[in-house]
Formats: structure tokens, C-alpha cells, sequence
């Protein structure tokens, strides 16, 4: 068994319940580096060669820059990217994924939809009735009992799903043809727009004009 410490950091048992309104939380290390990436991109997806130059500079708390990246985030990059025509959604959960092997103790791994059930202290103690809280005394006696810290064993392989979930609606890429009818749809409609504007102006500067604004049986309505 092991603890994903991004994960136990950002979660909801960690937070104080202030409020009703508002809760007390960790700082989302990952936020900043996301963001980072947002601003520089520009886009709400990129390619694998720019998020690789953007990444390789961009240092963490426990990650330096510049760095180069390992052959095996490099071709999960690809891999993400070959599932989604050549580019990289930065809202989606493969993306965080990468993100976490990226920065393993910045950002948390994303697990699919349904898998778990955050609860909060409170939450979890309706719940279940069990008590959440050690007392001090509890503490030190479980501090006592580790002299020193057990040597780490191998390291272990990060988990990694091929699941995606997308975050935001990422709208299908036009082919070479649809994209040639919108552009002439684009002049073409707002043209007739105005000359659909035009006739009824010049409708209502017709004899029958008075008969409408006086309530008549020929009344029309035009919608420009």
C-alpha cells in the first residue's frame, strides 16, 4: 500500500470547514504550473513539441529547470496526442495525468469519474461514526515508534490509464470543404442580413405603412 501525496495533500480531509460557504484548503501547487502553461499557450490545446519547451523551463518547488524530459513523458505526450489529431487538450484528465508524472509531487493523479469518494473530517465521521481525531498523546506515541525512517524500497512506476475524460467541449475539426463554406457563409449572411433590413425600411415607407402602425388587418413583423 502506498499514499499518492499530492493527492492526500489536496484532499478534502485536509481542509477546515470555516463555513458553510468556504472551506480552508492546501495550496494547489499544480494550479500555478497549469496556469503557466495557459498563459503561454494561449490555446486550449497544443502541440507535443511546445508543451515539451514550455515544461522543460518550467521549475516547481521540487522540480528544476531546465531539465530535460524523460523518453517515456515524451511518448505519452505523443500517445495523448495521436488520440486527439495531433494535439494536446490541456483540460482533460490524460493531460493531468501526464501532469503528474511530470511533477509527481505537485500535481495530483486524476482518477476517473466514479472510482472515488472524497469526503471531508465531518463528512466522513456522519458517515461512518468513526472518530477522525488523534489526540497529542496518540501522536507522539506513533512519533516514538519510528526511530528512524525505514529505507525506501524501488522505486515504483507511477499509474498511467489511456482513459480520457475532457473537461471542457472541444468542437470537431473542420475538413478543407466545411471550413470554405463557413468562410462564405460568413460574408454572405450578414450580407443579406442587410438587405433583408433594407426592404423592410423601405416597406415601411409605403402608403400601406400607416394601415400597420394604426393596427390594421395586414399587419407584418420584420426581424432584423
Amino acid at each position: 500500500m502506498s499514499v499518492i501525496i499530492p493527492n492526500y495533500i489536496n484532499s478534502p480531509s485536509n481542509c477546515v470547514a470555516s463555513s458553510k460557504f468556504y472551506a480552508v484548503c492546501c495550496i494547489d501547487e499544480c494550479e500555478a504550473l497549469l496556469g503557466s502553461l495557459e498563459t503561454h499557450i494561449g490555446m486550449p490545446d497544443a502541440t507535443p513539441t511546445l508543451i515539451t519547451q514550455l515544461v522543460s523551463g518550467l521549475k516547481s518547488s521540487t522540480v528544476t529547470s531546465p531539465r530535460k524530459l524523460d523518453a517515456s513523458l515524451l511518448q505519452r505526450l505523443d500517445e495523448i496526442a495521436a488520440h486527439h489529431d495531433g494535439t494536446v487538450p490541456l483540460h482533460g484528465r490524460l493531460f493531468a495525468q501526464w501532469m503528474h508524472h511530470a511533477y509527481p509531487r505537485e500535481c495530483q493523479y486524476p482518477h476517473s469519474s466514479g472510482t472515488t469518494n472524497p469526503l471531508g473530517a465531518e463528512e466522513f465521521f456522519a458517515l461512518t461514526g468513526q472518530d477522525v481525531e488523534a489526540t497529542h498523546d496518540e501522536i507522539k506515541e506513533i512519533m516514538s515508534q519510528v526511530s528512524r525512517l525505514d529505507k525506501v524500497e524501488e522505486k515504483q512506476a507511477l499509474p498511467w490509464s489511456l482513459e480520457e475524460e475532457l473537461f471542457v467541449h472541444r468542437p470537431e475539426r473542420a475538413s478543407g470543404s466545411t471550413c470554405l463554406f463557413s468562410a462564405i457563409g460568413k460574408v454572405i449572411l450578414p450580407a443579406a442580413a442587410l438587405a433583408a433590413m433594407g426592404v423592410s425600411l423601405m416597406g415601411s415607407s409605403k402608403p400601406g405603412a400607416k394601415g400597420m402602425l394604426s393596427g390594421s388587418k395586414d399587419n407584418h413583423k420584420y426581424y432584423v
